[in-house]
């Protein structure tokens, strides 16, 4: 029988909670399925490093600027 040192037992680190964002459909009254506007009229909208996971598809067409893009890859 192995007897467990408690007093030299790591704990584990536990990663805060990512938010979903569903997108929302009735937006505007009407049920649409699609949404279009600029990044910087758009509230809430992530445009920093926050990681965050998104319930629908989204293109994004950049002009005039420099981007990066960082893509999870998934098993």
């Amino acid at each position: 029988m192995i007897k467990e040192d408690h007093k030299n037992r790591k704990e584990k680190a536990t990663a805060p909670a990512i938010k979903t964002y569903h997108f929302l459909i009735r937006k505007y009254g009407r049920e649409l399925l699609l949404d279009i506007g600029r990044i910087e009229s758009l509230k809430n909208f992530i445009i920093d490093d926050t990681p965050h996971n998104i319930s629908f598809y989204e293109i994004l067409f950049i002009e005039k600027e420099k981007a990066v893009l960082h893509w999870m890859k998934t098993k």
